[in-house]
Order: C-alpha cells, then structure tokens, then sequence
C-alpha cells in the first residue's frame, strides 16, 4: 500500500522542477494547471512564515519557503460574499455587493473560455449557485455540511474533491481548480488531537498585555465577586483565541493532505498553486461597536466575550484584512515581497502565469483592476517605488485607506451609518507603523492628513464603479446567516454604502 506523502515530501521532490520553471523555460505543456485554495477566515498573522511564534502551519510554511510569500496582502472586504465578488472579477469594491457582477467574467470563466477543465469546491455556503459563484465552472459544489448553517469540515470537504477532479484530468484539459474549506471559520470545533502540543491556554495573548483588563476596568462595569480583577474572564477570552489556532492547524494539516494527493495524481507536475483568503478575524482585539451605555449593560449581562469583539465583517482593523497570500510552482520564484498587494491582485497573476488572455472589460474599461504580481518576479527585494500608493478596503458600514509611504490608515462610517452613538462607527486615524495593535486614535491631532485621505478613498469610490446588489437579490435565508455568525444582516438592515460622508 502506498504511503501518502508529505507535503514537505512533495516540495523537496519537486523542487527541481519549480527551480526549472522559475528559470523562465517551459514546463510540460503550455498552460499550466493552477490550484486556487481559499482559506476562510485565515488571517495572516497566524502562520509561521508570517511571523507567528507557535508551530500551528508547517504545511503552509514549507510551501512558502519553496515559493513566494506576499508580506502586506490586504482584502477588499472584511467578511466572504463582497470579498469573493471582488477577487473573483478582479475588480474594488465602490458599493456594497454580494455576488459578482453578471457583465463581468469571474476567474473561473475566463479559465474555461481558455480550454481548461474547471472545478470548484466550497465549505463555505454562502457562496451557492443561487449566488451565482458557480459561474465558468464544469463542476461546482457548495452544498451544506453535516449540520445545517455551518460549512464542511475541511477531512469531509477533502472527500468531495477527488471525483470531479478525477474526472477533468480524464478529457486531458489542463485543470483549474477551486478549493474553499470553511475552517477556521467560527463556531470554532474542539480539536483535541493537538490538545499537547498546542494547548488552548497557550495562545498568545491580546497584545499589549492588560490591556483588555484595563479596558475593562474603565467601563464602568464592577467586576464579578469571583473575578475581581476580570483576569479569569480575559484568560477565558485567550483559551479561545487557542480555539481558533487548533482549527487553523487542522486546517493546514488538511491542506497538506489535499497537495499531496494532487502531487499523486501528477497534478503539480505542472503547476501554479496560490493561497489566499477572504478575509481574517477578530479575536477579541477591539472593543464592540456601539453607545457607551449599550456597551455597558452589553458587558453587564453577557461579559468580555461579547464586549470585545470577535468574528469578521463589522470592522475593517487589520485582524480582519491582512490576510496571507503565496505563490508557488510554474514561474514562480522563491522569496518574499515586501511589495503592498491585494487581493484583486490574484486573478490578472493567475492568467499570466497561466499564459491566458485576461477578459476585455465593457464599454472600453478593462474589467481587472488588480496589477498582475508577475512584473514584481525580477524587481529588486527591495520593493518597487511606486508600485501601489494606497491600498481599500470596504463593508457596508465602514470604509478604510491606507497610505503605504506615511504608513497612516483611515477609517470613516458610510453614509447609512453616520449616527457614531447609535451604530459606534467613529471615524479613526492610526499609524500603523509605531501602532500595529490600531490603539491610538490620531483622528485630532492630523486633520490634514484626514482630509487629504477622505478625498483620495472618496476619489478611488468614484474612479471604481461597480453595481450594488442592494435591493436586486434574494438573499440567503437569515437562519443561513445568523448560522454563519453574521448576526444582524437580514434583508433591511443592511444599508448601501453608495460614498464615504464627507462631514
């Protein structure tokens, strides 16, 4: 019987071949296959190969170590049905949307036009047929997991993969392939099986240490008798933080299967794999949004857990945007790119490491907005001067710019949620250089720095135009939704962020 191979494995095996193609000659046909795995909810500061100090990603980490890792890769939107419109059409988002434009053509079509078989494969329902995420693809399967409203664990995922890719390596196509595990999404699942080497209470903390204790203590909320100083509350908070990592290191050792069972099917023989996902998540770093007093009796009756918050979509802080991106197989070369990317940035990439024609755009517009990241292969490690300015990002109630050069983020409410008290969407400045942790509030003391960027991301709105959904479709049923931990987003209540509010 033969025994499955690592992915370490695999990479050391094929490293001759990836040190041939990065020389620039051809591989054994002309377009390569190429391998989109979409991690839900993957922020990047979680993978070694990023900087985090606990072993939770080695499957990641190899792949990046023999490919190219992008350090400063943003996603347009903190949660997956904007996020995923917006990679897959390569296009900003201008308004709020939730599935890809019908006049645009989504990544995979555009790979099947070219002659490639498609395939694709989701945890994650929310991105359905009904949400037409299954346009350009041969196969497509988005289907609910074992429990309603909640996504397939990536070992049930695994098994669904196999039969259509099987059978689109049969008509001797090359492949394109689109892989989305649902984990570490919350609810976050028990993993016991690394309850010893990557213990729960072993999580890094929120940084800096104590200051979710003294955020606490300034709320005006007295402490439970039994928890004086709310350390058991904040140390509960940190358990699960380690809840999270467990499902990211079962979702990496899942990864890991899922390469190498492509590497035995003769898969990566000729191949381009790239890793990247939606969006990140909030593990109890910022304070909710909302009123003092709503936050107060918030806290009073449900605790730190809801007081802080946790999850994605609501905010756009860089837990929930900075998100890994990397490269590896034909044409790729190994290294790391301090370059700023995003996530647009994937599909003009992909075609042109696939030798494909990218689409044509309407009305004389190219329809990729995204810079194809090939063009920073031969570029010194350096970085490019020039090369991207500002990076966006957008969700229905918040919009933020940051300026690479200065290093300063703003974040403004939209027009639906200028009401700070009533919806707590405040406008906020940070220099993220001197403040990664997004602390301090520099919204006073830069007015002109707040100006000049309201009018760039004002401007970038207006130069980026897309249609919003808003009021145009049947939307997921609420239970779907709340399932997900998207409370607070059926029909009606979310507004259309049509311009950032100038006052």
């Amino acid at each position: 019987m033969r025994t499955e191979p690592t992915l370490s494995a695999l990479l050391i095996a094929a490293a001759p071949l990836a040190a041939l193609f990065a020389c620039g000659c051809s591989g054994g046909s002309e377009h390569p296959n190429v391998i989109v795995i979409v991690v839900d909810t993957l922020r990047a500061d979680r993978l070694g190969c990023y900087g985090y100090p606990r072993k939770i990603t080695p499957e990641l980490d190899e792949l990046a170590k023999d490919g190219l890792r992008f350090e400063d890769c943003i996603a347009q939107a903190p949660w997956t049905l904007p996020s995923m419109s917006s990679m897959l059409t390569g296009r900003y988002l201008s308004q709020h949307r939730e599935w890809p434009e019908p006049a645009q053509v989504p990544l995979a079509e555009c790979f099947q036009k070219a002659g490639y078989a498609t395939v694709g494969v989701s945890a994650n329902v929310l991105l359905a047929k009904d949400h037409h995420f299954d346009r350009g693809y041969d196969h497509y399967d988005a289907s609910f997991g074992p429990v309603d409203n909640d996504g397939k664990p990536f070992d049930m995922l695994f098994d669904a993969i196999w039969p259509p890719v099987e059978k689109a390596l049969a008509t001797k196509k090359p492949l394109f392939l689109s892989v989305q595990p649902f984990d570490p999404h919350f609810t976050y699942k028990p993993h016991s099986e690394y309850d010893t080497q990557l213990p729960c209470d072993g999580a890094q903390p929120v940084q800096p240490l104590g200051w979710q204790q003294d955020v606490l203590a300034k709320s005006g909320v007295p402490a439970p008798e039994n928890d004086p100083d709310w350390g058991d509350n904040v140390r509960a908070l940190t358990h699960l933080r380690g809840q999270y990592e467990q499902e990211v290191r079962f979702t990496d050792e899942w990864l890991g299967k899922t390469l190498a069972k492509l590497d035995e099917l003769g898969v990566l023989d000729d191949a381009v794999v790239a890793i990247v996902s939606d969006h990140g998540e909030g593990l109890w770093e910022h304070v909710n949004k909302g009123s003092r007093a709503f936050l107060k009796d918030y806290l009073t009756k449900k605790g730190p857990d809801g007081y802080f918050f946790a999850g994605h979509a609501h905010h756009v802080y860089e837990e929930a945007i900075h998100t890994p991106m990397i490269l590896w197989g034909k044409g790729v070369p190994r290294g790391v790119r301090s370059d700023p990317v995003e996530n647009v940035d994937l599909y003009p990439t992909l075609c042109s490491l696939a030798r494909i024609a990218p689409p044509t755009g309407t009305e004389g517009r190219p329809q990729l907005q995204g810079r194809d990241l090939t063009k920073l292969f031969d570029a010194p490690k350096t970085g490019v001067p020039g090369w991207r300015d500002h990076s966006f990002s957008l969700a229905y109630n918040v919009a933020t710019v940051r300026e690479h050069s200065s290093g300063l983020k703003l974040v403004v409410p939209t027009c639906s949620f200028t009401d700070v008290e009533q919806f707590g969407t405040p406008r906020e400045l940070f220099h993220l250089p001197s403040d990664p942790d997004e602390r301090v509030n520099l919204l006073d003391a830069r007015p002109k720095d707040v100006e000049r960027l309201l009018a760039l991301l004002q401007r970038h709105i207006v130069e980026h135009p897309n249609v919003t959904t808003w009021g145009l479709k049947k939307p997921p049923e609420r239970a779907q939704l709340e399932g997900l931990g998207y409370v607070g987003m059926g029909e009606g209540e979310r507004p259309n962020p049509s311009v950032i509010c100038p006052e």
